[in-house]
């Protein structure tokens, strides 16, 4: 791996430092590689904690008694579906909603629509894949 010749004094020096992103991207390349980090998955599960703050999450769900494994019979996006892991995780607390709190439903949907980290467009189609799997599974149980 090729080493550059970094100057912290020069650095400090010079306030007025613009990078390049290529230059900050390289940077951040070379600090992993230094601290030997390891890249984690992140999985919609590090995400319900923070949907389940907002103060609109219905007060009956408890975040400690998420699990950490999803269950067998629980509906999921299949993985070719190239949602991100914050969609999931929300279109899978809103589809959980739907069943277990109808009445506050449309409240819980507003305040996770109403998070600027979320495309709503993916949201739903992620939320509409989530409950055509449910049906599925509903319909095969009754058959």
């Amino acid at each position: 791996m090729m080493h550059p010749k970094f100057s912290l004094l020069r650095l400090l020096r010079d306030t007025n430092s613009w990078f390049a992103a290529e230059t900050v991207g390289r940077m951040e390349k070379l600090i992993l590689c230094a601290l030997e980090w390891r890249t984690r998955s992140i999985t919609p599960f590090a995400f319900l904690r923070y949907f389940l703050a907002s103060n609109s999450a219905p007060s009956s769900i408890s975040t400690p008694s998420l699990g950490n494994e999803p269950s067998p019979s629980s509906p999921a996006p299949r993985e070719g579906d190239g949602y991100k892991p914050s969609v999931v995780a929300a279109a899978s607390l809103l589809s959980a909603a739907s069943d277990l709190f109808p009445a506050q439903f449309a409240a819980f949907r507003s305040a996770v629509r109403a998070c600027i980290f979320l495309d709503k467009v993916t949201l739903e189609a992620c939320f509409d894949a989530l409950e055509e799997d449910k049906a599925e599974r509903n319909h095969h149980v009754d058959s």
